[in-house]
């Protein structure tokens, strides 16, 4: 196809002349002209926007209409909810962008946002290096906290000071000798003092060497055995951790305890018996108890 040519047109004077074009005879690049897209566009714009009322509880219509609708139609939001498929806030304009045709879709809809969904205000200043915090329960209202960042970094870093104030409050020294929350110490261990009563650790955690009741022997402590309180390990059966439990409960017999003065040892206070039958009782094997 051979290229345009493009004349330009002069009188005898050489002055341009400029053809008069009618609109019908300017084509657009659908095969349509001018004319018949002006005319498209007015018609369009006669019809314009109608509003048709808001929508939502207590609004024009609870929802969207399911038919019948036409290009063009505009609602309002009055109360928050999902139209046409769309979370929409009050204030929202909804508008009909395809009239309806046989059955109704919400991609014949689309939703102006009035406002960016859920947003969130503040105050008009706030000081500066202080937290934000919410203002009433609707979670979208800020306001300045009045708590400085600075001195929520100094409350966590002495978090640990915090969590022990009150064991602090409880200790009190004397010479070589400390109490802690009512339980002994002397020279950095804890003393059980059992010619006095004294108060044998859940745990048996106690030294009673060298304690410092008068007619104590200073010689003296306790003897442990060590186990996994959960016995399901290395291909251990259930018949050999109850064995190892019943041994040990039977160390802790009157039985047991008996035997003690005549290889030259003392019988444990009961204290101590209680406490240790507690931690055996605690021994599981595949996470059941065992006694």
């Amino acid at each position: 196809m051979a290229e345009p040519i493009k004349v330009k047109l002069l009188d005898a004077q050489k002055n341009p002349i400029l053809p008069e074009t009618t609109a019908d005879q300017v084509k657009t690049a659908d095969g349509s002209n001018v004319e018949a897209k002006l005319a498209a566009l007015q018609t369009t714009f006669a019809s314009g926007i109608r509003q048709c009322g808001t929508v939502g509880t207590g609004g024009t219509v609870e929802t969207l209409p399911a038919d019948n609708y036409k290009l063009g139609d505009l609602y309002v939001v009055k109360t928050g909810g999902t139209y046409a498929g769309q979370v929409c806030e009050p204030g929202d304009l909804i508008l009909c962008i395809k009239t309806f045709a046989e059955e109704a879709a919400d991609t014949d809809w689309t939703v102006l946002q009035n406002n960016i969904n859920r947003a969130v205000t503040g105050p008009a200043s706030a000081a500066d290096g202080n937290l934000v915090a919410f203002d009433g329960a609707s979670g979208t209202v800020a306001k300045d906290s009045g708590i400085k960042v600075d001195d929520v970094s100094a409350a966590v870093s002495q978090k640990h000071s915090h969590d022990n104030a009150v064991l602090l409050a409880t200790i009190s020294a004397d010479g070589e000798t400390a109490t802690i929350n009512g339980k002994t110490f002397y020279a950095g261990r804890q003393v059980a003092i059992i010619e006095a009563g004294g108060e044998i650790p859940a745990d048996t955690r106690t030294m009673i060497t060298n304690p410092p009741a008068a007619e104590a022997y200073p010689i003296s402590c306790f003897t442990w055995i060590i186990l996994y309180q959960e016995q399901g390990y290395a291909n251990r059966t259930q018949e050999q951790a109850k064995a190892t439990v019943a041994l040990l409960n039977w160390m802790l017999s009157p039985e047991a305890q008996a035997l003690t003065t005549k290889v030259h040892y003392s019988p444990l206070p009961q204290s101590a018996i209680n406490n240790a039958k507690a931690l055996l009782n605690s021994i599981t094997f595949n996470g059941q108890k065992l006694q």
